[in-house]
């Protein structure tokens, strides 16, 4: 008996004293290993998507205004509210994707 437990004891040393190898030391990503055409054009396509993310917003911020708007106007008070909430809602999703940048740079300087 205490002979199986000697060789667990010297098990578990050999692995707790074995160090876990990281195989992505030193490994950042980068884009340029494509080339320059693949790394301009990922630039170009990112900042597209994020101009219609702004323009979807503020399409929907003005169609929350006009909600609001009618709605007050005709004193209808559940539309006040519900309109009111979609132009907070607006509102996050503009300063959300404005601070994008930000963001993902607050993310990155955690990890990395």
């Amino acid at each position: 008996m205490s002979n199986a437990l000697s060789v667990l004891q010297s098990a578990s040393d050999m692995i707790v004293a074995a160090e876990p190898t990281n195989p992505f030391t030193g490994v950042v990503p980068n884009f340029s290993v494509f080339g320059a055409d693949f790394n301009t054009a990922w630039k170009k396509i990112l900042g597209g998507l994020w101009a219609l993310a702004f323009a979807a917003i503020a399409v929907y911020c003005i169609g929350a205004t006009v909600k609001f708007a009618s709605a007050k106007k005709q004193g209808y008070e559940h539309g006040i509210t519900e309109s009111a909430r979609d132009l907070k809602n607006g509102g996050i999703a503009a300063g959300v994707c404005a601070g994008l940048p930000i963001i993902f740079s607050a993310i990155l300087s955690v990890i990395g």
